[in-house]
């Protein structure tokens, strides 16, 4: 049955209609499923699924060797689609006209039938869908045009006894030489109730899936078959590679299925962007929750993240045993708190770990609320992108989603892993990253220079190793031989950057033998005062912090003595 339904100025609006009509129609037992224009996710999901019924029926005809769902070996049972407001739903989705004009030529032989209902037929019924609806039905019209187009003559538009316009229709058949009137019947809530009373027989096969949970705990998704049956157990806590990691639970209407999301051992990496509270941070918990042993997080404090990092890149460089997991969250906020050098090296390193993680089985994930810069190929680089919801349609888009798409009021955890509706699960909160490393209190000790500006804090510094024995010389005083035989045990050299340059030989002989430590502040002056090409680990300006190289090792972040930083 391939039927049209016209209508004009004689019905409820249509949400209100929809609304009124959902809770009967949901509980009758042969309605599969309902769908309304106040749903618009929930109306493509209708529609890939009528894609993939079309498939399975066929599948089921080619597999059984039936020509068409009348032959007895083919056991389908008959779909019928109908379709409120067609106009309205081309208007939103005009490439269904493809499809229903596809469904109506094909349907009879698939045992798929529709019901199409419209207020106007001009301009939206294509000759293709036309050929294929013979039997067609018409409500009182206003407009001649719009009966001759349905039935091909006036009659719906002409004048009825008073009275009877409400309920008055025609049908016409192909094989009818004229439309018949008729009127038509109304069901009240009794007849719903006697139809459902009255069901026997098998519970029809859904033709779509029901909408993906607003909540999915990890221990729901297991997978006994691809070795996660304990989340927590040893199968988790192996060698790592090859094991799959599960993420949450994926939406395939085209495939009418529902299935867990898998992350493959080999993956390189999974980035998660959206808003703030979209649910990102859970995912990464979620990930780490499964392999807690052999998972590390970069925190968030930008010197425990550089010491992290670096450390994670020693390790990949010298092929030790990785870390089964690499969490960065919020790695664009983390990389906006560095100054522009150090933004710069950070995101070269995560680069690396990123291009190397995947083969020995390591997945490194990240998530992130905005793509610029170094995050956007950090964000390329990762082999899984997952888009959680966003602010507006603009911040959707710009980090690589459909405008059409976008869901103003998405549940947290819910997104799309790579175009595919997915429900991120939620495991038990684990911890995150953890406190921030404090670095040790430096002591002078026999021979110290000392490059500072002159602060509040560097005079604190000062006072507190002289409080301990040292003797406190002025560069210029020391280079000169001033007092320098006469003092004894610890000499601490204090002088600018600028001073330190003009006493080239006296930097030389203390960093090449001796300790010289580097206040924070100058920063910009360390490679050119220690001719050293890397960037030293990184420190918090203003918090008492410095670097420290003796006899020209590798240099180290220390915490000046009586600074604020002890508070």
């Amino acid at each position: 049955m391939r039927a049209l339904l016209h209508s004009r100025g004689h019905l409820p609006p249509r949400r209100l209609q929809g609304r009124n009509r959902l809770p009967a129609t949901r509980g009758l037992p042969h309605v599969t499923g309902v769908i309304t224009d106040l749903d618009p996710a929930g109306a493509r999901r209708a529609i890939d699924s009528l894609r993939a019924e079309i498939r399975w029926r066929e599948g089921e005809l080619s597999r059984t060797g039936a020509r068409d769902i009348s032959d007895d070996r083919a056991e389908l049972p008959r779909l019928v689609v109908v379709v409120d407001e067609f106009a309205a739903l081309l208007a939103d989705h005009p490439e269904l006209q493809a499809l229903f004009t596809d469904l109506a030529a094909r349907g009879r032989a698939l045992g798929m039938h529709l019901i199409l209902g419209t207020q106007r037929t001009t301009g939206v019924i294509r000759e293709g869908l036309w050929a294929n609806l013979p039997l067609r039905l018409s409500l009182r019209v206003v407009d001649p045009a719009d009966s001759r187009a349905v039935l091909g003559t006036e009659d719906a538009a002409r004048p009825v006894a008073t009275g009877t316009e409400r309920g008055t229709a025609w049908v016409r058949r192909s094989v009818d030489a004229a439309p018949r009137r008729f009127r038509v019947a109304l069901a009240g809530p009794d007849d719903v109730a006697a139809v459902i009373g009255s069901a026997e027989g098998p519970v029809p096969r859904r033709s779509w899936l029901p909408a993906l949970p607003s909540r999915v705990d990890l221990d729901d998704l297991r997978v006994p078959d691809l070795g996660v049956s304990d989340l927590r157990g040893p199968a988790s806590t192996g060698s790592g590679a090859g094991v799959p990691l599960i993420l949450g639970l994926l939406d395939e209407p085209d495939e009418q299925r529902q299935r867990p999301a898998m992350l493959d051992g080999r993956s390189a990496g999974v980035v998660f962007l959206g808003r703030s509270g979209s649910g990102r941070t859970t995912a990464l918990q979620t990930l780490g929750a499964q392999c807690p042993d052999r998972t590390t997080w970069v925190p968030a404090d930008p010197e425990t993240a550089w010491d992290v990092v670096a450390e994670l890149v020693d390790a990949a460089r010298t092929e030790q045993p990785a870390p089964r997991l690499i969490l960065v969250d919020d790695v664009d906020a983390l990389v906006g708190r560095y100054p522009a050098d150090y933004a710069g090296e950070i995101l070269h390193r995560l680069e690396d770990l990123l291009r190397g993680a995947g083969g020995d089985g390591a997945l490194m994930a990240l998530t992130a609320q905005r793509l610029t810069g170094g995050v956007a190929r950090l964000a390329d680089l990762a082999s899984t992108r997952v888009l959680l919801s966003t602010a507006s349609r603009a911040d959707h888009v710009a980090l690589g989603g459909d405008p059409a798409g976008w869901e103003p009021r998405a549940l947290p955890g819910r997104g799309t892993m790579d175009g595919t509706a997915i429900q991120v699960a939620t495991a038990f909160e684990g911890a995150i990253g953890g406190p921030p490393v404090s670095p040790e209190v430096w002591q002078a000790r026999a021979l110290t220079g000392f490059v500072t500006r002159r602060s509040p804090q560097a005079r604190a510094a000062l006072r507190a190793w002289e409080a301990r024995g040292a003797a406190l010389i002025d560069l210029d005083a020391y280079d000169a031989g001033v007092e320098r035989g006469s003092r004894t045990g610890r000499i601490v050299v204090v002088g600018e950057p600028d001073e330190w340059q003009r006493h080239w030989r006296t930097l030389a002989l203390i960093r090449s033998d001796h300790d010289l430590v580097v206040d924070a502040p100058c920063g910009p002056e360390y490679r050119m005062l220690t001719a050293d090409r890397e960037l030293p680990p990184y420190c918090h300006t203003g918090r008492g912090r410095a670097w420290v190289r003796q006899a020209g090792g590798e240099p180290r972040r220390i915490l000046l003595p009586d600074t604020p930083a002890h508070a």
